[in-house]
């Protein structure tokens, strides 16, 4: 249902340091993604981007702590390697993530399991629900909409108003068009947050509709 986001503030260069098995997680993680590169660079386009797994971590960190979640249900919008799922389960959430390569889905199994985190899902499919295309004006970046895959959320019995916090990486200049998809699909208090680069990351969350 169609909403009205209000902007969360986050100092990053306040947040508190990761928990230790957080922070080897994330280490963890980001290892074994620059392996898997090193192994498969034929594997790897240029739309292929990891965000800055400690950056995130202490953003999402830094938000249970200043925002805390109502609903412990997290999303990862184009997971990649999983590694912000995961660390979103070892916050305690329940987490998922959705990518369309399968081979990326296999990798972020691999490497939850081998770490050993638990309360995390990956899906194969597309992070977008159906019909979400309507919602990209002329102007926006068209990356997400490239994906030939056939929405997740079907397949796997759940839909995006079930999570309470949504995570994206978005392209260049589409940060519009997902927060549009945010506030069309997403459930009231939801909050969705994006990593825009370097210590830039927007929070926002979903109001109620009879907010003003």
């Amino acid at each position: 249902m169609l909403g009205k986001l209000r902007s969360l503030s986050l100092s990053l260069a306040e947040e508190p340091r990761l928990p230790k098995k957080l922070s080897q997680w994330v280490q963890f993680g980001g290892q074994e993604v620059r392996d898997f590169w090193d192994r498969h660079p034929e594997l790897r386009n240029k739309e292929w981007v990891e965000c800055d797994y400690s950056e995130v971590a202490a953003a999402l960190v830094g938000l249970q702590l200043s925002h805390p979640a109502r609903q412990k249900t997290f999303l990862e919008w184009g997971c990649g390697f999983g590694v912000v799922a995961g660390t979103a389960s070892l916050l305690g959430f329940d987490a998922v993530g959705i990518e369309s390569e399968y081979f990326l889905v296999k990798e972020a199994v691999r490497i939850a399991v081998a770490y050993g985190v638990k309360n995390a899902e990956f899906w194969e499919g597309n992070f977008l629900p159906t019909g979400a295309e309507q919602f990209a004006e002329e102007e926006d970046p068209r990356v997400a909409l490239k994906s030939e895959a056939k929405s997740a959320y079907a397949k796997y019995g759940r839909d995006i108003a079930e999570f309470g916090t949504v995570f994206a990486y978005p392209w260049p200049g589409e940060e519009h068009f997902l927060k549009s998809v945010f506030r069309n699909y997403a459930a009231a208090d939801a909050r969705l947050v994006l990593y825009r680069g370097p210590f830039q990351i927007e929070i926002y969350e979903k109001l109620p509709t009879e907010s003003r």
